[in-house]
């Protein structure tokens, strides 16, 4: 068995407790093979879009991890493209390189 967040949209704030660079990596499954392909949109503290990366239905049956270097607070949204629901399976935060 698979868990996750789900929903049309699945919505992730990234407020770390300083100032020094960060990898964030989500883990994306299509567990049950429903056909999920969704679009991952990232924005800084101030709203403002710092990347868009979209998953296809293939990469999320096999599951697919979207990772991003990052300083300061991050909101990640998740939307639906495809399927029946968008779905976060994983979350991780680590030093940067």
């Amino acid at each position: 068995p698979a868990t996750c967040w789900f929903g049309n949209e699945v919505q992730l704030s990234v407020v770390p407790p300083d100032n020094k660079p960060y990898r964030l990596t989500v883990y994306l499954l299509d567990f049950d093979r429903d056909g999920r392909a969704m679009e991952a949109s990232l924005r800084d503290g101030m709203g403002i879009e710092l990347d868009r990366q979209k998953a296809i239905i293939q990469e999320t049956e096999a599951g697919v991890y979207l990772t991003w270097r990052a300083t300061g607070p991050l909101q990640l949204d998740l939307t639906k493209t495809a399927g029946f629901n968008a779905v976060l399976s994983g979350v991780f935060i680590d030093p940067a390189d």
